[in-house]
């Protein structure tokens, strides 16, 4: 698989960021326009050989992981349902091999599994109130239900809060969790002796775990 490679050119202590090397702006500031760097066909990278001692900053290869898996927002199937078709990554196995030109590989390392997920979270809040027919300056008056779905493969914990300037009684433990795939449903808040004034119900976290 033909993947692109970025690599640092060496600019003392000019430490812009490598893509930076493969737009027109970076070759006005005399980056090569060979900084970037394809594979060929057999996916042998030929080394600039001037660009050895210290002719680098950095590291040398970069894996684009959107080339094999784009960078989307997962769908979602409205707050409080279930997500239909829950989107997962893949497993990759990634070898480097490296040689003289023409010659025998030299050197071999390799990374046994690698977990790539590129697919956004989940996450949908709504109030069921929102639609239940009521007039445009319609009070909430005894209770709430919140609607919620969050999803991710790799989700690492989530919770739902409500804040108020006003003082009221705290409810009952809200909807949270800390394993993959997170959770939905239909939350019902008795809000009768809570007083008059504005509140804000949010959804935190659905921060995916780094693996």
């Amino acid at each position: 698989m033909d993947l692109p490679i970025h690599p640092y050119p060496g600019r003392g202590c000019d430490h812009r960021p490598y893509a930076d090397t493969c737009t027109a702006a970076g070759h006005a500031l005399g980056f090569a326009a060979a900084a970037c760097l394809v594979p060929d066909s057999d996916g042998w990278i030929a080394v600039d050989q001037s660009g050895l001692d210290d002719g680098f900053y950095g590291p040398l290869i970069r894996f684009d992981t959107t080339t094999v898996q784009a960078a989307l927002d997962a769908p979602g199937n409205g707050a409080g349902n279930a997500v239909a078709a829950p989107k997962n990554g893949l497993n990759l196995r990634i070898l480097y091999e490296a040689g003289p030109v023409g010659g025998a590989v030299a050197f071999c390392n390799a990374l046994d599994r690698i977990h790539i997920n590129n697919w956004g979270e989940v996450r949908l809040l709504d109030l069921q109130e929102f639609s239940g027919g009521g007039l445009p300056c319609s009070k909430i008056t005894n209770a709430i239900n919140i609607q919620y779905t969050v999803d991710h493969e790799l989700t690492a914990s989530w919770s739902i809060g409500i804040s108020s300037a006003a003082l009221f009684p705290p409810p009952p433990p809200l909807p949270s969790g800390n394993t993959p795939r997170g959770g939905n449903g239909t939350h019902f808040v008795d809000v009768s002796a809570w007083p008059n004034c504005a509140y804000r119900v949010v959804g935190h976290g659905a921060a995916p775990h780094r693996r």
